[in-house]
């Protein structure tokens, strides 16, 4: 079996232009190098599927079974939901949450009117 990793790499220099933490959930290699021994020690093939244009790139070439997502994605309020989109538009099993519930989350006042609709207090 082999699982795709699908991550934003956190650059190792800052433009000096930019906000200090506007990577901060973004990964390191140490972290992304660790996942990936992780999961070659219980016998699996692993692909790093990196994110955004990449990410369309490699899940294409890579023909993986599984995404294991830790992808933040950027530069928009739906980015979170980029990757498990299009894992379920190609029918590739992934870790975490549906798009749906990625999107809905990000935004606190979507978030707030969706909640009051079930009857949750806010």
């Amino acid at each position: 079996m082999k699982i795709g990793i699908a991550f934003d790499l956190k650059p190792k220099t800052l433009s000096p232009n930019l906000p200090e933490d506007i990577f901060e959930e973004f990964d390191s290699e140490e972290v992304i190098f660790a996942l990936k021994n992780t999961f070659e020690k219980f016998g699996f093939d692993v692909a790093f599927l990196e994110s955004g244009e990449n990410f369309l790139k490699n899940i294409l070439k890579e023909k993986v079974d599984f995404v294991f997502n830790i992808a933040e994605g950027f530069g928009t309020r739906s980015r979170e939901g980029h990757v498990p989109s299009v894992c379920e538009m190609l029918n590739i099993p992934y870790s975490g949450s549906d798009p749906l519930s990625l999107n809905i989350t990000l935004d606190k006042e979507i978030c707030k009117r969706f909640a009051k609709s079930i009857g949750v207090r806010t």
